[in-house]
C-alpha cells in the first residue's frame, strides 16, 4: 500500500527537527539532500507503523553509535585528561539525544504538518474550491491523529487505523480486529463522544461537497474549519490523557 501524503509529511518534518535538534542547523542544499535521501527510504515504512519505522531506523543509528562509544572510550580509558566520550554521570549511561527527542519531534512536526493543510484549506476556501478545502482539513486531522496514534504505538497506516485510533481516544481502549466500533462507542465519554462527531463530521465534507450536500446543508467555511479544529484539539487532549 501506497504510504499517505499526510504520514510522509510527518516523517520528513521529524527527521528534520531531530537532525537539526541533535547537530545544529542544515543548510538548504543539506536539508534537500536529507528529503530526497528519506523520501527513498519512506516505501520501507509503509506498514501499519510508518512513523514508528523511521523510529527503528534512528534507534539503530544510536545503537551503533552507543557502541562505537563504548570501544572508544573502553581504549582510552585511564589515559589522563581524555573525558568518557558521550557518558552522562547523573544518569549513570551513554546519552542517545536522537531517541530522547523522538517524541517532541513527532508532536511537533505533526502540529507544524497540520497548521500547514490548515493554511492550504484557508487559501483554497478564499478561491471557492471547497472540495480542496475540505479534502485538505482532512488532511490536517490525518496528521494530528496519525502521529498520536504513534507516540501511543498503535497502528497508524490508513483511514481504519485512523478510526480505531479515534475509538481507542474516545473509549481508552483500542478495538481489536473486527470488533464493532459503533457498540464501544456507546461507552465513550461526552468528550470522546465530541471527538468522534467532529471527526467524522469533518471527513465526510469532501463527499458531501462532491454530492451537493455541504452546500444543500447550508455549510459555512467556519463550520467546516470548526469540526476539524474541534477534531485535532480533543484527539490531542485525549491522546495526552492516555500517554
Amino acid at each position: 500500500m501506497e504510504l499517505r501524503d499526510e504520514i510522509k509529511d510527518v516523517i520528513l518534518l521529524a527527521a528534520q527537527r531531530i537532525l537539526r535538534n541533535t547537530i545544529g542547523d542544515l543548510s538548504e542544499a543539506d536539508e534537500a539532500r536529507l528529503r530526497d535521501n528519506l523520501e527513498g527510504r519512506i516505501p520501507r515504512y509503509a506498514e501499519r507503523y510508518p512513523i514508528l519505522g523511521l523510529l527503528n531506523e534512528l534507534e539503530a543509528v544510536a545503537d551503533a553509535g552507543h557502541a562505537a562509544t563504548v570501544a572508544t572510550n573502553t581504549a582510552i580509558k585511564g589515559q589522563r585528561g581524555i573525558p568518557n566520550l558521550g557518558w552522562d554521570d547523573e544518569t549513570g549511561k551513554f546519552s542517545t539525544p536522537i531517541t530522547d527527542q523522538w517524541t517532541d519531534a513527532i508532536r511537533e512536526s505533526a502540529a507544524e504538518a497540520t497548521e500547514a493543510y490548515f493554511h492550504k484549506a484557508s487559501t483554497y476556501f478564499e478561491n471557492n474550491q471547497r472540495e480542496q478545502a475540505t479534502e485538505c482539513l482532512c488532511s490536517a486531522i490525518i496528521c494530528s491523529i496519525a502521529a498520536t496514534a504513534a507516540l501511543l504505538g498503535w497502528p497508524h497506516r490508513d483511514r481504519d487505523d485512523d478510526l480505531r485510533t479515534v475509538v481507542a481516544l474516545a473509549t481508552g481502549s483500542l478495538p481489536a480486529e473486527g470488533e464493532s466500533v459503533y457498540k464501544l462507542l456507546l461507552s465513550a465519554s461526552q468528550q470522546g463522544q465530541d471527538l468522534n462527531s467532529a471527526f467524522a463530521a469533518a471527513m465526510g465534507q469532501p463527499d458531501a461537497g462532491q454530492t451537493g450536500a455541504y452546500q444543500d446543508a447550508g455549510r459555512t467555511n467556519d463550520e467546516a474549519f470548526m469540526f476539524a479544529r474541534t477534531a485535532v484539539t480533543l484527539a490531542d487532549q485525549l491522546g495526552r490523557r492516555i500517554r
